[in-house]
């Protein structure tokens, strides 16, 4: 029988961050290929982190799950209307690079790897990553305070090209233009690509982020339909404001602002694991 995926469900976003006295070990992972875990030492539990979900990875969900069609009727129930199409945000990327999509999806994607597993799979949280991100390569408030038209903020004009070029913005539209001035944001058809040389960075306990202006995680501390999203080269939220409060809206993969929304999958383990 195929099991039915659902998103948002409360019990992946209202799972606790800290294990229960008496928690089970998950059981090891058998059949394909599991996700690569990295422990992480928190304050009084171990937290294990994947890397970035690939679009390769994404697609075999997708595919397999007919999650393509699935996610459309889905939203329609809970009165989102999803992003319809996610290959304008990924088809022009290697496979091995992260995927973009909406958060629903991520959460989606978390609920069918805990059903496979049985492991207690969820998004960060924004502590979370707080707790286990590397330290920014990007100083957006030097560059504002010494370039008066640099700006990222999401109630700004769309900055010029050059201040696009200044920050590194690292998503191109099919016209070759960064970020918000790429007329395939919004263009019928358009499509969002990663722009050459991206950078990475790792944490102290040697996982990789994605580290470029232009791409972010979501989290999964969501809030009347709009989740914080985290960037690892400003550590803000993915348009350059406090994490906390420039929340996005996660029936959409933010194409629109001419972005990536990517995520990783993290699950509490027992205390000495």
């Amino acid at each position: 029988m195929k099991n039915t995926i659902h998103i948002g469900t409360t019990a992946l976003t209202e799972r606790e961050l800290v294990a229960t006295e008496g928690f089970a070990k998950p059981r090891p992972i058998t059949g394909e290929k599991a996700l690569d875990f990295v422990p992480h030492r928190m304050s009084n539990h171990c937290l294990m982190v994947s890397k970035l979900i690939t679009i390769d990875e994404f697609w075999e969900f997708y595919e397999r799950n007919n999650w393509k069609t699935d996610r459309l009727e889905q939203a329609k129930r809970g009165n989102f209307q999803i992003e319809e199409h996610l290959s304008p945000v990924n088809f022009l990327d290697e496979g091995k690079l992260p995927v973009s999509v909406t958060w629903l999806d991520a959460m989606a994607f978390c609920t069918d790897y805990e059903l496979k597993t049985k492991f207690p799979i969820r998004l960060l949280t924004v502590d979370d990553w707080r707790q286990i991100a590397p330290q920014p390569t990007l100083n957006l408030s030097d560059i504002r305070r010494n370039t008066c038209s640099v700006s990222v903020k999401r109630s700004d004009p769309i900055p010029p090209d050059e201040a696009y070029d200044l920050i590194d913005w690292a998503v191109h539209g099919g016209d070759d233009v960064r970020g918000g001035n790429s007329a395939h944001r919004y263009k019928p058809g358009g499509v969002l690509k990663y722009g050459p040389n991206l950078k990475w960075t790792t944490n102290r306990y040697g996982l990789e982020f994605l580290s470029v202006t232009g791409f972010a995680e979501w989290l999964g501390d969501c809030k009347n339909g709009h989740s914080p999203t985290a960037c690892a080269a400003t550590g803000q939220a993915l348009m350059g404001e406090s994490i906390e409060r420039d929340l996005c809206p996660i029936h959409l993969s933010m194409k629109y602002k001419g972005a990536k929304v990517g995520f990783r999958l993290c699950y509490v383990a027992q205390s000495d694991a």
